[in-house]
Protein backbone atom coordinates (compact mmCIF):
# COMPACT_ATOMS: atom_id res chain seq x y z
CA UNK A 1 0.00 0.00 0.00
CA UNK A 2 2.91 2.49 0.78
CA UNK A 3 4.59 1.56 -2.29
CA UNK A 4 1.16 2.73 -4.19
CA UNK A 5 0.58 5.92 -2.19
CA UNK A 6 4.33 6.46 -3.24
CA UNK A 7 4.03 6.09 -6.57
CA UNK A 8 0.70 8.56 -6.96
CA UNK A 9 2.56 10.70 -5.04
CA UNK A 10 5.79 10.91 -7.31
CA UNK A 11 3.11 10.80 -10.49
CA UNK A 12 1.30 13.98 -9.22
CA UNK A 13 4.83 15.50 -8.41
CA UNK A 14 6.68 15.07 -11.65
CA UNK A 15 3.81 14.09 -13.97
CA UNK A 16 2.51 17.65 -14.96
CA UNK A 17 6.33 18.72 -15.15
CA UNK A 18 6.78 16.24 -17.41
CA UNK A 19 3.96 17.03 -19.73
CA UNK A 20 5.16 20.40 -19.69
CA UNK A 21 8.83 19.44 -20.47
CA UNK A 22 7.54 17.35 -23.51
CA UNK A 23 5.47 20.14 -25.11
CA UNK A 24 7.61 22.77 -24.73
CA UNK A 25 10.63 20.53 -26.34
CA UNK A 26 7.72 19.92 -29.23
CA UNK A 27 6.95 23.34 -29.75
CA UNK A 28 10.62 24.59 -29.93
CA UNK A 29 11.20 21.43 -32.74
CA UNK A 30 8.44 22.88 -34.46
CA UNK A 31 10.25 26.38 -34.30
CA UNK A 32 13.23 24.92 -35.25
CA UNK A 33 11.52 23.13 -38.64
CA UNK A 34 9.96 26.98 -39.64
CA UNK A 35 13.43 28.71 -39.50
CA UNK A 36 14.85 26.04 -41.27
CA UNK A 37 12.72 24.52 -43.69
CA UNK A 38 9.74 26.64 -43.66
CA UNK A 39 11.26 29.83 -45.15
CA UNK A 40 10.95 31.99 -41.52
CA UNK A 41 13.73 33.45 -41.32
CA UNK A 42 14.89 35.49 -38.15
CA UNK A 43 17.26 37.71 -39.92
CA UNK A 44 14.47 38.40 -42.68
CA UNK A 45 13.07 41.25 -40.29
CA UNK A 46 13.83 44.51 -42.12
CA UNK A 47 15.07 46.62 -38.96
CA UNK A 48 18.30 45.57 -37.66
CA UNK A 49 16.89 46.06 -34.29
CA UNK A 50 14.25 43.53 -34.97
CA UNK A 51 16.97 41.18 -36.02
CA UNK A 52 18.66 41.21 -32.53
CA UNK A 53 15.22 41.18 -30.92
CA UNK A 54 14.39 38.20 -32.59
CA UNK A 55 17.93 36.40 -32.39
CA UNK A 56 17.93 37.20 -28.36
CA UNK A 57 14.69 35.23 -27.89
CA UNK A 58 15.79 32.05 -29.97
CA UNK A 59 18.79 31.86 -27.82
CA UNK A 60 16.67 32.94 -24.31
CA UNK A 61 14.05 30.19 -25.53
CA UNK A 62 16.50 27.38 -26.52
CA UNK A 63 17.85 28.33 -22.86
CA UNK A 64 14.97 27.85 -20.96
CA UNK A 65 14.56 24.39 -22.97
CA UNK A 66 17.79 22.99 -21.96
CA UNK A 67 16.78 24.17 -18.57
CA UNK A 68 13.38 22.65 -18.40
CA UNK A 69 15.28 19.17 -19.81
CA UNK A 70 17.17 19.53 -16.81
CA UNK A 71 14.31 20.30 -14.15
CA UNK A 72 12.90 16.93 -15.20
CA UNK A 73 16.67 15.30 -15.90
CA UNK A 74 17.79 15.59 -12.44
CA UNK A 75 14.82 13.73 -10.31
CA UNK A 76 13.55 10.92 -12.92
CA UNK A 77 17.24 10.52 -14.12
CA UNK A 78 20.04 11.40 -12.01
CA UNK A 79 18.18 10.71 -8.43
CA UNK A 80 16.13 8.24 -9.36
CA UNK A 81 14.62 6.36 -6.15
CA UNK A 82 16.75 8.43 -4.16
CA UNK A 83 14.36 10.04 -1.62
CA UNK A 84 15.92 13.66 -2.17
CA UNK A 85 14.19 13.49 -5.09
CA UNK A 86 11.25 14.00 -3.36
CA UNK A 87 11.89 16.40 -0.87
CA UNK A 88 14.38 18.75 -2.89
CA UNK A 89 13.47 20.63 -5.74
CA UNK A 90 15.54 20.18 -8.85
CA UNK A 91 18.43 22.90 -8.71
CA UNK A 92 17.21 24.23 -12.29
CA UNK A 93 14.05 25.11 -10.89
CA UNK A 94 14.53 28.40 -9.82
CA UNK A 95 16.00 29.15 -13.56
CA UNK A 96 12.79 28.51 -14.67
CA UNK A 97 10.89 31.52 -13.87
CA UNK A 98 13.62 34.01 -14.67
CA UNK A 99 14.04 32.79 -18.25
CA UNK A 100 10.35 32.76 -18.97
CA UNK A 101 10.06 36.45 -17.41
CA UNK A 102 13.08 37.50 -19.69
CA UNK A 103 10.97 36.21 -22.74
CA UNK A 104 7.70 36.90 -22.26
CA UNK A 105 7.82 40.73 -20.98
CA UNK A 106 9.86 41.95 -23.79
CA UNK A 107 7.73 39.83 -26.46
CA UNK A 108 4.58 41.56 -24.42
CA UNK A 109 6.09 45.12 -24.66
CA UNK A 110 7.02 44.51 -28.18
CA UNK A 111 3.20 43.59 -29.02
CA UNK A 112 2.26 46.64 -26.99
CA UNK A 113 4.15 48.94 -28.97
CA UNK A 114 2.51 47.36 -32.41
CA UNK A 115 -0.94 47.79 -31.07
CA UNK A 116 0.01 51.31 -30.58
CA UNK A 117 1.55 52.32 -33.93
CA UNK A 118 -1.81 50.48 -35.62
CA UNK A 119 -4.48 51.87 -33.26
CA UNK A 120 -2.35 55.34 -32.58
CA UNK A 121 -4.21 54.87 -28.62
CA UNK A 122 -2.23 54.92 -25.47
CA UNK A 123 -4.70 53.09 -23.45
CA UNK A 124 -4.52 49.77 -24.44
CA UNK A 125 -0.55 49.55 -24.83
CA UNK A 126 -0.25 51.36 -21.32
CA UNK A 127 -2.32 48.41 -19.44
CA UNK A 128 -0.27 45.58 -21.55
CA UNK A 129 3.06 46.95 -20.71
CA UNK A 130 1.82 47.59 -17.08
CA UNK A 131 0.71 44.03 -16.86
CA UNK A 132 3.44 43.09 -18.89
CA UNK A 133 6.16 44.53 -16.26
CA UNK A 134 3.92 43.28 -13.15
CA UNK A 135 4.23 40.10 -14.42
CA UNK A 136 8.19 40.55 -15.17
CA UNK A 137 8.65 41.91 -11.57
CA UNK A 138 6.71 38.85 -10.17
CA UNK A 139 8.69 36.29 -12.00
CA UNK A 140 11.96 37.42 -10.93
CA UNK A 141 10.50 37.68 -7.63
CA UNK A 142 9.62 34.09 -8.07
CA UNK A 143 13.21 32.99 -9.13
CA UNK A 144 14.47 34.45 -6.06
CA UNK A 145 11.51 33.32 -3.56
CA UNK A 146 12.12 29.35 -5.10
CA UNK A 147 15.97 29.96 -4.75
CA UNK A 148 15.86 30.45 -1.32
CA UNK A 149 13.16 27.68 -0.90
CA UNK A 150 14.90 24.08 -1.65
CA UNK A 151 12.17 22.01 -0.49
CA UNK A 152 8.78 20.93 -1.94
CA UNK A 153 7.25 21.01 1.47
CA UNK A 154 7.71 24.87 1.77
CA UNK A 155 6.43 25.82 -1.63
CA UNK A 156 3.46 27.31 -0.18
CA UNK A 157 4.88 30.24 1.09
CA UNK A 158 4.88 31.82 -2.28
CA UNK A 159 2.01 30.69 -3.51
CA UNK A 160 1.30 34.38 -3.73
CA UNK A 161 3.60 35.49 -5.73
CA UNK A 162 3.10 32.43 -8.38
CA UNK A 163 -0.53 33.39 -8.78
CA UNK A 164 0.07 37.17 -9.55
CA UNK A 165 2.63 35.88 -11.91
CA UNK A 166 0.60 33.93 -14.06
CA UNK A 167 -2.63 36.00 -13.31
CA UNK A 168 -0.77 39.16 -14.86
CA UNK A 169 0.84 37.37 -17.92
CA UNK A 170 -2.27 35.58 -18.96
CA UNK A 171 -4.31 38.72 -18.42
CA UNK A 172 -1.56 40.78 -20.51
CA UNK A 173 -1.50 38.09 -23.24
CA UNK A 174 -5.10 38.01 -23.46
CA UNK A 175 -5.09 41.66 -23.41
CA UNK A 176 -3.05 41.59 -26.28
CA UNK A 177 -5.18 39.23 -28.10
CA UNK A 178 -8.45 41.27 -28.27
CA UNK A 179 -6.14 44.34 -28.63
CA UNK A 180 -4.71 43.11 -31.94
CA UNK A 181 -7.98 41.36 -33.24
CA UNK A 182 -9.52 45.57 -32.42
CA UNK A 183 -6.75 47.33 -34.16
CA UNK A 184 -6.76 44.51 -37.44
CA UNK A 185 -10.67 43.92 -37.27
CA UNK A 186 -11.07 48.12 -37.65
CA UNK A 187 -8.60 48.54 -40.46
CA UNK A 188 -10.48 46.26 -42.99
CA UNK A 189 -10.14 47.76 -46.72
CA UNK A 190 -13.07 46.40 -48.52
CA UNK A 191 -11.22 44.06 -50.14
CA UNK A 192 -11.56 40.63 -50.44
CA UNK A 193 -7.85 39.34 -50.63
CA UNK A 194 -6.80 42.09 -48.51
CA UNK A 195 -9.39 41.48 -45.80
CA UNK A 196 -9.17 37.77 -46.02
CA UNK A 197 -5.19 37.94 -44.50
CA UNK A 198 -6.03 40.30 -41.90
CA UNK A 199 -8.63 37.42 -40.88
CA UNK A 200 -6.10 34.91 -40.98
CA UNK A 201 -3.95 36.87 -38.81
CA UNK A 202 -6.72 37.63 -36.36
CA UNK A 203 -7.37 33.79 -35.69
CA UNK A 204 -4.00 32.81 -36.39
CA UNK A 205 -2.88 35.78 -33.45
CA UNK A 206 -5.33 34.94 -31.13
CA UNK A 207 -5.59 31.31 -30.89
CA UNK A 208 -1.65 31.37 -30.25
CA UNK A 209 -1.81 33.91 -27.80
CA UNK A 210 -5.07 32.66 -25.96
CA UNK A 211 -3.07 28.87 -25.89
CA UNK A 212 -0.01 30.64 -24.07
CA UNK A 213 -2.39 32.49 -21.79
CA UNK A 214 -4.01 29.28 -20.72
Amino acid sequence: MAGVDLLMFVNIRFGPMLIGVLLNVALYGMLTYYQRYAKVRFYSCAHPSNKLQMLYLFIVASTVVIVQVGIIFQPLIIDYGALKALVFAPKMLPGDSFLIAIVSAPIQMFAAGRIKAITKSYIIPAFVSLLALASGSSAIAMFVTVLQTPKFRDFDKFKTVATMWLVCSAACDILIAGGMTYALLTRKTGFSVTDGHINRIVRRASVCLLISAA
